[in-house]
């Protein structure tokens, strides 16, 4: 699963997984609540929104990337200081403190 977070927009991600189900979201808690569920079940099959034009490995307006490894390091720095967390924006910046906030 990767996360990507796009240049041009304040609060978009979108949200990758497995290179066949990709979604754009306006709202970071609610990707960040996609996740969860993806990380609890594994699938995405009965999902809607999937968005397969956003699965183009050759989009350049993608500022941040980052792995399921990257996004735990994230929820951990997070949790040890949110009040000092360094983020790329403040779409990642929802999306990390949300998770971290579940994971407490």
């Amino acid at each position: 699963m990767q996360l990507f977070v796009k240049r041009s927009c304040k609060k978009q991600i979108t949200v990758i997984i497995d290179r066949k189900w990709a979604h754009s979201y306006d709202d970071p808690a609610q990707a960040a609540n996609d996740y969860k569920v993806y990380q609890q079940t594994g699938q995405t099959d009965d999902w809607d929104g999937n968005e397969p034009e956003l699965l183009n490995e050759g989009d350049t307006t993608y500022c941040l990337v980052m792995d399921e490894d990257d996004i735990e390091d994230a929820i951990r720095s997070y949790i040890s200081d949110p009040v000092n967390y360094s983020s790329y924006g403040a779409n990642e910046h929802e999306f990390i403190a949300h998770l971290a906030n579940e994971n407490e």
